[in-house]
């Protein structure tokens, strides 16, 4: 069953892909250097969705590390600057 979803317009229309609670959905964002990688989860012990964000080296770099920069958690307007307390899921 649909429970996240995520969009894309390039050069022609718009598009759209689905993820389950199972699932997820995982989106990338690249220039040639820097990007970014989204992966929205349902957490199971917060019982919460979960947006991870974490930065890369863009398209020109993809075997290069990722780095974590922050996470969205549901009821909160804000990226969680403790992260240490928010399980991530890779």
């Amino acid at each position: 069953m649909t429970y996240f979803r995520g969009t894309v317009q390039g050069n022609g229309q718009q598009t759209s892909r689905l993820g389950s609670k199972v699932s997820g959905l995982l989106t990338t964002c690249n220039s040639w250097k820097v990007g970014v990688l989204c992966i929205a989860y349902f957490d199971k012990i917060l019982q919460k969705d979960v947006v991870a964000i974490y930065s890369n080296g863009g398209s020109a770099h993809v075997e290069d590390n990722f780095y974590l920069i922050g996470c969205l958690v549901e009821g909160s307007k804000a990226l969680h600057s403790n992260l240490s307390s928010i399980p991530v899921q890779v």
